[in-house]
C-alpha cells in the first residue's frame, strides 16, 4: 500500500501471537510515582490485550490496557491490588478511538477520546497501602509471548482465566506516547520504531477486506 506512513499505525493479530515489544531503560524510574500513556486503537474484536508493563522480579505491581467483552479496561497494581478502569459502553465499533490512562501514586484516571470515563471510587484505585509502582523496562504492545500469555499470575492480575492464555489484540494500534519526566519537567514522547521484537506485526494499511 503506497498510502501507509507513520501515522498508519500497526495491524496486529493478522497471525495468532503477534506483539511489539520495547524496551525503556530509564522509563520504570519516573514511573515510580505517577505515569501517564497515550495511544490510538481500532478494533471489532470483543478481547485483546493493548499495553502492558509488569515486574518479573516476584512482585504483583503491573500497568495494563486491554479490551475485555467489547469494552476498555485499565488496570495497574502498585503490590497491594489492582485497580480496574472500565468503559460502560463498546468501543469495538472499528473506528480510531484515542486513550489517555495515567496515574498518581494509587489512583487512576482513564480517558477515552478526550473524556474522562466515570468509574466507581473503589475501582480507580490500586488496592492496599502500596502506592509507588515498580515495573521493569519492558513494554508490551498488542501481545504477550506464550510463556507470558499462559502465566496464571499475569492472568490472575488482569482478571482474564482464559484456558488459551490471553488473548492478543486484533486491529491497529498507532501513536503510542509516554511521559518522560526529568529535573521536573514533563514532556510526552512517542515510542516509534526502535523495537527490541516485532513478532508478526505489519504496517496498519486501510486496504484491507475484512476477514
Amino acid at each position: 500500500d503506497p498510502d501507509l506512513n507513520v501515522d498508519s499505525g500497526f495491524r496486529f493479530g493478522v497471525k495468532e501471537g503477534s506483539f511489539l515489544e520495547y524496551v525503556k531503560k530509564n522509563l520504570p524510574e519516573m514511573m515510580v510515582d505517577k505515569s501517564r500513556f497515550q495511544i490510538d486503537f481500532k478494533t471489532t474484536h470483543p478481547d485483546g490485550l493493548i499495553f502492558f508493563m509488569f515486574n518479573d522480579e516476584g512482585k504483583k505491581d503491573f500497568v495494563a490496557l486491554f479490551i475485555k467483552n467489547h469494552k476498555l479496561v485499565y488496570s495497574f497494581n502498585c503490590g497491594s491490588g489492582p485497580s480496574y478502569l472500565e468503559t460502560d459502553f463498546r468501543v469495538t465499533d472499528g473506528n480510531w478511538h484515542s486513550v489517555e490512562f495515567r496515574r498518581v501514586g494509587k489512583h487512576g484516571k482513564l480517558l477515552f477520546d478526550s473524556i474522562e470515563v466515570k468509574v466507581p471510587d473503589h475501582s480507580q484505585y490500586s488496592g492496599g497501602s502500596t502506592n509507588k509502582l515498580e515495573v521493569n523496562s519492558h513494554i508490551y504492545l498488542g501481545g504477550l509471548d506464550k510463556a507470558m500469555a499462559n502465566d496464571d499470575n499475569i492472568k490472575r492480575g488482569l482478571q482474564m482465566n482464559t484456558r488459551n492464555g490471553i488473548p492478543g489484540f486484533v486491529g491497529c494500534l498507532r501513536n503510542l506516547r509516554y511521559e518522560h519526566n526529568k529535573n521536573g519537567k514533563a514532556r510526552m514522547k512517542t515510542l516509534g520504531t526502535k523495537w527490541a521484537k516485532n513478532n508478526l506485526v505489519y504496517p496498519c494499511s486501510e486496504k484491507v477486506e475484512t476477514g
